[in-house]
């Protein structure tokens, strides 16, 4: 919930409005601004997130393993610059856990269809430098994403 102006919003942010951000560096004592719109009507395109993906298929020869996913987007008013994080939700010693994925900055070229894509290899080398995988929740984690 968001005030401004004595009224009160339901949802954080509200589209056609504008946003100050003011930040106070108390090591300095300097302060930094900066305004912005909202981004609005974004949507990935052609994904249904009710359908998983997966990252390794075991039945396929050596060199074609690990998969790849294109997610595909269309420029948003006022976006310019686009990073895809992915949130990796996982259970460690029964506490709920999560990792985010940063994928590379998408920047607009007048191209109005933009895109990036999660490659499985690097997937995975991103969970093992930054959890334990042991071979049980690597089993779970296999069958999960198959």
């Amino acid at each position: 919930m968001a005030v401004a102006n004595g009224n009160i919003f339901s949802s954080f942010f509200e589209n056609n409005r504008k946003y100050a951000l003011t930040i106070l560096n108390t090591l300095t004592g300097n302060y930094v601004s900066s305004t912005t719109q909202t981004i609005g009507n974004f949507k990935f395109r052609d994904l249904n997130l009710n359908y998983p993906f997966g990252f390794y298929n075991p039945n396929l020869p050596d060199s074609s393993k690990f998969k790849s996913k294109l997610i595909k987007w269309d420029k948003a008013k006022n976006g310019e610059i686009y990073q895809l994080s992915v949130r990796f939700n996982y259970l460690e010693n029964g506490e709920l856990l999560h990792l985010l994925w940063d994928q590379a900055v998408v920047s607009y070229d007048n191209i109005p269809t933009m895109s990036t894509t999660l490659e499985g290899a690097q997937f995975f080398n991103f969970l093992s430098n930054n959890i334990f995988l042991s071979v049980t929740f690597f089993l779970y984690l296999l069958i999960k994403v198959l």
